[in-house]
């Protein structure tokens, strides 16, 4: 995930973010606002660690949640796949009958 896709998300992400990493307060998600920087340094703050493992930390905290919509989306296609198939099974013993 880049840095537009998680200011654009962080209302969405933001209840992920404060289970990940519990000792931020409302307050510190308000002035995240999205910014990863600014998420890392209150990673770093709060739980001090290294910037190389706030960095780190969030990163892998990202690629899960990209990891997650991919799933997802093949969730999905495999749902319309399914209806598709069903349908087409549905329609041909109509036409059958």
């Amino acid at each position: 995930m880049n840095r537009i896709q998680l200011e654009g998300r962080w209302k969405q992400i933001r209840g992920k973010v404060r289970e990940r990493w519990g000792r931020l307060t409302h307050d510190d998600l308000e002035v995240i606002a999205g910014r990863r920087d600014q998420l890392v340094g209150k990673i770093q703050e709060r739980y001090g660690i290294t910037r190389e493992q706030a960095e780190r930390q969030v990163e892998e905290f990202l690629a899960s949640l990209d990891r997650r919509q991919v799933t997802r989306s093949w969730a999905a296609v495999a749902l319309v796949l399914a209806l598709v198939i069903v349908l087409a099974i549905v329609f041909s013993r109509r036409h059958t009958a």
